[in-house]
């Protein structure tokens, strides 16, 4: 496979997901020429042109995703491109043995990451550790070595047998999530950090990387009770707005912190302090996944009209 061949394969991939990107990426500028934190039209500009092309998140600059959560587009991006590169190195090289040698590896990698990132220190660690698309490039190597497992090993227990390893699947993911709230840094009223975001390096990706291999590998076996449970239309079709919904929330949380901060009589930092978390769990779901069902249906009927 050419440089060539591989961003075309980077580029067809991307293109379901290209469209809301933009939407959501003009529906986020709004906050750059507006509030508090607007800046001149110039760097504006090249905000909407590194966000445009999937170029943000390779510069450690402040706001570089206009749409919080779209700093992951430009680590998939990179991922897609490389990946028919690896898929020829796993199929000349691997083995059962080299895939646990390389996930072991990637896994060291990821802390060597991590501890350059508490060395650097402040937002230029947090950025190496989290945004940087090369610093991530071991996830993919990974998910690659675990899906060579799973591909070149037999699942033959029972199912009851897989349905407590599910249920430990999840329990180990609640888990991570508890580690990380319980040391990520705080913030006061004012939104002051307390302590340094790189101080807790491992709990930027590093603390998930052992409940999610092992969430991924149960649930694709899929011979449990839950994974029947969760392969329910009703919830096959949540999960099919899960890519869109990822990118709409980052625009919905966004405007709706807009409005308990600057609206008269809401109540502004203090107001979002005690509430802002439960409202996005609730008020912010809710409007994310109608936007979603929305979204799809409008690109599907585009779609359908186009391809007639």
């Amino acid at each position: 496979s050419s440089v060539k061949d591989n961003i075309v394969f980077g580029i067809l991939k991307m293109k379901k997901l290209y469209p809301i990107h933009i939407i959501t990426t003009l529906a986020a500028s709004v906050f750059l020429i507006m509030g508090s934190d607007k800046m001149e039209m110039g760097e504006c500009l090249i905000r909407i042109v590194s966000n445009v092309f999937f170029i943000q998140s390779w510069f450690p600059i402040e706001m570089q995703s206009i749409n919080t959560v779209s700093w992951f587009l430009c680590t998939i991006f990179l991922f897609y491109i490389i990946f028919p590169w690896i898929l020829c190195f796993m199929e000349k090289k691997y083995t059962k043995k080299t895939a646990w040698i390389m996930l072991l590896i990637s896994v060291i990698m990821m802390g060597v990451i991590g501890i350059t990132g508490y060395i650097i220190g402040n937002e230029l660690g947090d950025w190496f550790i989290y945004k940087l698309p090369l610093s991530r490039i071991w996830d993919i190597f990974i998910g690659c070595s675990l899906g060579y497992i799973y591909i070149n090993k037999e699942h033959s227990l029972s199912k009851r047998t897989y349905t407590v390893l599910e249920v430990v699947a999840i329990i180990t993911v609640i888990i991570s999530n508890i580690l990380v709230s319980m040391v990520r840094p705080k913030y006061n009223i004012e939104h002051i950090f307390i302590d340094e975001v790189a101080k807790t390096w491992w709990s930027k990706s590093f603390v998930y990387i052992c409940s999610t291999c092992i969430l991924i590998y149960i649930f694709a076996i899929g011979k449990g009770y839950l994974s029947s449970l969760f392969a329910r239309k009703s919830i096959l079709h949540i999960a099919k707005l899960s890519p869109y919904a990822y990118l709409i929330s980052g625009v919905v949380l966004q405007y709706l912190k807009a409005i308990y901060h600057f609206i008269p009589g809401i109540g502004g930092g203090e107001f979002a302090f005690i509430y802002g978390r439960w409202i996005s769990l609730t008020i912010g779901l809710l409007l994310t996944i109608i936007a979603s069902e929305i979204w799809v249906r409008i690109s599907n009927y585009i779609s359908t009209k186009f391809h007639k």
